[in-house]
């Protein structure tokens, strides 16, 4: 009976949340730990330092979480904090000398970059000085080490610079994509600015925005400085630019024979500077475009012969103003390729701007390769090459979507080129695009060709569609449109689907840490819209990938998981599918590319119990009636089968020239989302000039049976 009463007795003494003990005069607390408490909160509750805490309870493994339940010995310093508290000029010295470290406890989505960002140092520096993240990896939970001094440092570069930044609360449908361009400001900036957006915005977060960003968003709010209430001073801040913040600039016309060195010699300013306010200029100087030039000191006398040029191209200086977000919009403005400027503020509608008299020309550039081929071949020596095969069908395709709007009332002069997949070939044709006054160029097929051509019909506005290269470069080209959806493209589809169909769920992005796939990662990240509850997270260590526990402790949550596999490679797909099928879990959902489709080891049966959802440029149901029409059409005029070329090519037809036709000077503003017959468009203009496609079509595996879903 003794000995029950004894242990009943520990019981209760264990389990009283605190009581004081005598130990060598000194007086401790026993604390237990409660639900939801870290080590750092009971040492600041306690007036404790961490290492205090680990020097009197040893069997703390420095790196781990603390659990509930647990009992920790804590030296009992309130008393002195409430003296500190009454007597605040008083220096209590009577705390431990100030350690080397400081101590960080991780938390859910926290990553070595964040933390480095956070604190000032390298992620080297923070293995170094925890070395069990080699063993184990980043948890949340561990205790890490940061050196104290750098971490200082970080933190007083931070409050002195909160002056030079506004705070924006992230609102519902925002997305780190949405507030670059808002903000014109990059994502990687943001990213350097705010670490902690990587892991997904939050409602009502608050994120840095530089000042000069802020002109582009009046509703930001003042960055809150932890000085004293007396030093701040409510005064609308100045309009500043990084370049240059005391300086004034003007704008100035490029003429011919402008070098970046006869610029330094009259104006001051060396190339490096000039290409730090005006980015594009990394390509060199253009004729006639206007660069902002900054104002250094007196401008060297220009001779006759310039003045004479600035008057005869009423070009050269234009007032020298402050840089701001107007001087910045009136250059764009100026740079804008002439398309119907007298019409651009006013956009009519469709009917009023058909013109049933106008024959509009197109040119349609194409590999057809036919210098390849003799007059007469016969059955059995014609071996086309593929791109005859590619460029035949494209065309056939297009013709047929012209011949039908022909029939509507549409008159269209088709002009073809066989650019024959040769750059000089291409080049050849330029004095011939030029005098031919086109309303439209669909083509070449090639990257560098398309880009050729854009470049040389930049200045007649005349639009140029690059047809089937996804790695075209939009970039300075306003006059481009790339039809094929690229590697961003991707990006904003999966994350459409989160946000669309997923709005709720907790995500999970797997792949094997490489360079590529984290990059797509961040890029579908920065476009998620606020979550309030759900996780968002990656998987990137491999061997952790490979563990059926390790995959069921990352999903062990309560609602819809999604999986977004990130990597095409076969062996990782079919690994990851089955250990997903292996927990049984009708809760998770799989998005992956449409590889996971042609996997030969991948089960039909698993993809359907996972919900797999698949997003592809061309997806054709040759059940529809429409797509039925048009096979036996196809079949019927050209005597064979249409491939997946020739369903572009009459998709591309039908909504390019019938925007042409219905639209005329404002076709480059009328590209209106459309779902096609086997493809579909989701235009969005690139802030460097030139329009993407970003449509995909989204497919998902019901019933056993792949179906749209958009």
């Amino acid at each position: 009976m003794g000995i029950i009463l004894r242990v009943l007795s520990l019981v209760v003494f264990l389990f009283t949340s605190s009581f004081l003990l005598a130990q060598d005069g000194l007086k401790h607390l026993i604390h237990v730990v409660k639900p939801g408490e870290t080590l750092y909160g009971i040492a600041k509750t306690y007036n404790v330092s961490i290492e205090e805490l680990m020097q009197f309870n040893e069997e703390i493994n420095k790196m781990k979480e603390i659990k509930e339940g647990s009992t920790l010995l804590v030296p009992d310093r309130r008393a002195a904090l409430e003296k500190e508290q009454e007597s605040p000029t008083i220096s209590t010295q009577a705390d431990t000398p100030k350690s080397k470290f400081i101590y960080h406890e991780v938390e859910r989505q926290e990553t070595l970059y964040s933390l480095s960002k956070q604190y000032g140092l390298s992620t080297d520096a923070l293995i170094e000085a925890n070395p069990i993240i080699e063993k184990e990896g980043l948890k949340a939970g561990f205790l890490l080490r940061v050196p104290r001094e750098n971490a200082e440092e970080a933190q007083v570069f931070i409050a002195q610079n909160d002056s030079l930044y506004y705070l924006h609360a992230v609102q519902k449908q925002e997305t780190a994509y949405s507030l670059g361009k808002q903000y014109k400001i990059t994502i990687d900036s943001l990213y350097i600015l705010n670490p902690e957006i990587k892991a997904g915005l939050k409602l009502g977060q608050l994120l840095r925005i530089p000042k000069n960003r802020t002109r582009y968003a009046p509703k930001a709010i003042a960055a809150k400085s932890e000085a004293p209430e007396k030093t701040v001073v409510k005064t609308t801040p100045k309009v500043r630019d990084t370049v240059s913040a005391d300086s004034d600039y003007m704008l100035y016309k490029v003429k011919g024979g402008d070098t970046f060195f006869n610029l330094k010699q009259r104006y001051f300013v060396d190339q490096e500077e000039l290409v730090r306010v005006n980015p594009e200029l990394e390509k060199g100087l253009i004729v006639g475009k206007y660069i902002i030039i900054p104002k250094k000191q007196e401008a060297a006398e220009i001779n006759w012969l310039d003045k004479i040029l600035n008057n005869a191209e009423s070009g050269g200086e234009v007032s020298n103003v402050p840089l701001s977000g107007e001087t910045i919009d009136k250059k764009e403005n100026l740079n804008t390729p002439k398309i119907a400027d007298t019409l651009r503020n006013k956009k009519p509608s469709d009917s009023l701007l058909i013109d049933t008299a106008k024959e509009y020309r197109v040119a349609l550039m194409l590999p057809f390769r036919s210098s390849r081929y003799k007059d007469s071949l016969d059955a059995y020596s014609f071996f086309p090459h593929r791109d005859t095969e590619m460029a035949s069908q494209f065309y056939y395709g297009f013709k047929m979507a012209a011949d039908s709007l022909a029939k509507k009332g549409m008159r269209v002069n088709l002009k073809i080129f066989d650019t024959e997949g040769d750059l000089a070939i291409t080049k050849s044709y330029t004095e011939e695009l030029l005098k031919a006054q086109l309303d439209l160029i669909v083509g070449p097929a090639y990257n560098k060709n398309a880009e050729y051509i854009a470049d040389k019909m930049k200045e007649t506005g005349v639009p140029v569609i690059s047809p089937l290269s996804k790695s075209v470069d939009i970039h300075q080209r306003p006059n481009l449109i790339k039809m094929v959806p690229d590697e961003a493209a991707k990006a904003s589809t999966i994350a459409d689907l989160l946000n669309s169909k997923f709005a709720t769920a907790n995500i999970l992005f797997a792949h094997c840490s490489q360079k590529d796939q984290e990059k797509n990662v961040e890029e579908i990240m920065a476009r998620l819209e606020p979550r309030e509850n759900a996780f968002v997270m990656t998987m990137s260590n491999c061997n952790e990938l490979a563990s059926t526990r390790s995959l069921k402790e990352k999903l062990y949550m309560d609602g819809i998981k999604v999986v977004v596999l990130m990597s095409d490679d076969p062996v990782f797909i079919s690994d990851m599918i089955s250990k997903l099928y292996g927990l049984r879990d009708t809760a998770i959902y799989l998005i992956g590319s449409p590889t996971v489709l042609k996997s030969p080891t991948v089960e039909y049966s698993y993809l359907n119990a996972l919900h797999y959802t698949t997003y592809e440029v061309i997806s054709t149901n040759y059940e529809n009636a429409e797509v039925k029409t048009f096979v036996a059409k196809f079949r019927k005029d050209y005597k064979e089968e249409p491939n997946s070329y020739a369903f572009q090519g009459y998709d591309a037809g039908l909504y390019f020239l019938e925007r042409l036709w219905k639209n005329g000077p404002y076709f480059l503003e009328s590209l209106n989302d459309q779902n096609k017959l086997s493809t579909g468009y989701k235009f969005e203009k690139s802030p460097e000039g030139g329009i993407r496609n970003n449509y995909f079509i989204h497919s998902s595996i019901k019933s056993y049976k792949l179906k749209r879903i958009n």
